[in-house]
């Protein structure tokens, strides 16, 4: 009976250690808000969606979070999508945010930024691996990004990394020291989420709303055929993000977002488009001039930065999207799924996305929610 009852204090005593264990992974993590691109809120928000809601899955850099808006395609027809992204992001990551998504939906349709094959392993930095592996739940599947990730940055010659640190796989290694920082509400709520849905304008961004400060000097746009060829190293990584969507059902679509860019990094662009439709996949490229024209794009009125689009640029981009989503995917209408409470983060993001554009932008918020007919959710 001693043996039994001593069994049985261990199992509890391993059991709790687990708990502890986890506990601390989830509350010594990423910071949140604009410390950490508001990235761990996006993905506890994917986390809390329930299974097989997402149809339709962006994966990008900043490139996109600040273009597709989530809940504005919902309201505006009832596209079930979702953004999984952060800032300075490479497409290494891209094979396995794919499948973090199809390990939770029946994902139809996925929107992948052409901005992250421009970026050079060899000039990377933790902090943008933190970004993502912070603020994912834990999984294999986060276990081989994380590998392939770091791999490839010593392959490169990346000499930022401490290619030795296991907090790239248990955070609390690195962010335990913050313990004084915690409020009572943060030991509670471990999966803070987004109130806009995965969409960067929330109130750590108020410039969100705003065209740019007119003491910015923004260059004009520059459109070109010319081609820049992108870092070699990210050609073997692509090769094999490739490989693997043609291993699967979902369809891909690529797109560059309109941006006040130089030259080079156009012709670059130019470079990773011919090279995924050589593949035999679509690119939208906002960066040209029949483009521009297409969604009335004002680079002056549409941008808070050269990189960067306002909300004014974001319903332009997403309004294009859209239709591309249900004219060549046939993307379904879910507001008319029998049971709406699934989406209510979808509604709710859209109203908290309503109040802060009339908190920080109101002249635009009346023009905006009069055009559609606006009632609160």
């Amino acid at each position: 009976m001693t043996k039994v009852k001593t069994a049985v204090k261990m199992i509890i005593f391993a059991g709790l250690t687990i708990l502890l264990l986890f506990y601390f992974y989830y509350l010594f993590t990423l910071p949140t808000g604009r410390a950490g691109d508001c990235t761990r809120e996006r993905f506890n928000t994917f986390y809390a969606q329930k299974d097989n809601t997402i149809d339709c899955v962006f994966i990008g850099s900043s490139g996109t979070d600040r273009y597709w808006v989530p809940a504005v395609a919902w309201n505006d027809c009832g596209i079930a999508s979702y953004e999984l992204t952060s800032g300075d992001n490479h497409v290494i990551y891209t094979k396995y945010l794919m499948q973090e998504a199809l390990n939770h939906h029946d994902v139809k349709v996925f929107a992948v930024d052409l901005r992250t094959f421009l970026r050079d392993m060899k000039d990377f930095e933790s902090k943008y691996i933190r970004r993502l592996t912070d603020s994912m739940h834990f999984s294999v599947n986060k276990v081989k990004m994380t590998r392939a990730v770091l791999s490839a940055a010593e392959a490169a010659g990346c000499e930022d990394i401490d290619y030795s640190d296991f907090s790239y796989y248990y955070a609390p290694i690195k962010y335990h020291s913050g313990w004084t920082e915690k409020r009572p509400k943060d030991l509670i709520n471990i999966f803070p989420k987004s109130e806009v849905m995965g969409y960067l304008g929330s109130p750590e961004y108020p410039f969100v709303y705003n065209t740019l400060d007119r003491a910015y000097k923004l260059p004009e746009p520059v459109f070109t055929d010319d081609v820049m060829p992108i870092p070699e190293g990210n050609i073997a990584i692509i090769d094999d993000l490739l490989d693997y969507c043609s291993q699967h059902d979902f369809e891909v679509v690529f797109f560059s977002t309109p941006m006040s860019a130089k030259h080079d990094q156009l012709a670059q662009i130019n470079y990773a488009a011919q090279y995924v439709k050589d593949r035999g996949y679509k690119v939208y490229d906002f960066n040209k001039a029949d483009m521009y024209e297409a969604i009335d794009w004002d680079y002056l009125d549409n941008l808070y930065n050269k990189n960067h689009c306002n909300f004014r640029g974001a319903l332009k981009f997403t309004h294009y999207m859209e239709n591309v989503f249900i004219n060549e995917f046939g993307l379904e209408d879910h507001r008319k799924d029998p049971d709406q409470s699934v989406y209510k983060d979808w509604y709710s993001g859209f109203d908290n996305i309503m109040y802060w554009l009339n908190e920080y932008n109101p002249e635009f918020y009346k023009e905006y929610t009069e055009s559609i007919g606006y009632k609160k959710n």
